[in-house]
């Protein structure tokens, strides 16, 4: 789970992360918002952006709702977590789900989600700007560990938390730092 506020790059480094993943392993990552209505609304776009960032056009091919890199057979697809509960469900051999803007997701998602991940080795990650202290995101899935942090992190054998903000961006723009200035 990575939280914090807006500016920390917290999408991008997971978007890093998990490309560089599905380049180098077979991965089935399935990506989720608790509301999706179009591929537009998912971070489908971010992924192409790293991809082209990184040069390895060639190692992926990019549809309209789907990512795939041929060469380690993996693949990543994009889904709305509400109302789609069959959808969510058919999810049950992805290695990683990783639920974007997890600020919204509600106990009923999670309640789907968690079984649904049960592939050997698979994994849940998170991401999110907490809103409020009864979000389930926070208060299910960090509040009952994070008076354990420290330094921004906890970490047991099954939970690892980090907390990230602007500080920790290092491709923080001149605009967000305009609009941070200004909320302080």
């Amino acid at each position: 789970i990575i939280w914090g506020g807006r500016g920390s790059a917290k999408t991008r480094t997971v978007i890093s992360i998990l490309t560089e993943r599905m380049r180098s392993f077979r991965e089935r990552l399935a990506c989720f918002r608790e509301i999706q209505d179009s591929i537009a609304d998912s971070s489908y776009q971010e992924f192409v952006d790293e991809i082209e960032r990184r040069g390895e056009d060639g190692e992926f091919r990019c549809t309209d709702n789907r990512l795939r890199a041929p060469n380690t057979k993996s693949s990543a697809s994009f889904a709305g977590l509400y109302r789609n509960i069959t959808k969510v469900k058919g999810k049950a051999g992805a290695t990683i789900a990783w639920v974007e803007e997890a600020e919204n997701v509600s106990r009923e998602s999670y309640d789907v989600l968690k079984p649904t991940m049960r592939a050997a080795g698979s994994e849940i990650w998170i991401t999110f700007n907490p809103r409020n202290e009864n979000d389930p995101s926070w208060a299910d899935l960090v509040a009952p560990y994070w008076d354990r942090a420290v330094d921004g992190i906890y970490e047991d054998d099954d939970v690892l938390i980090i907390q990230c903000n602007h500080i920790h961006n290092p491709w923080l723009t001149d605009e967000l730092k305009m609009e941070r200035d200004k909320l302080a």
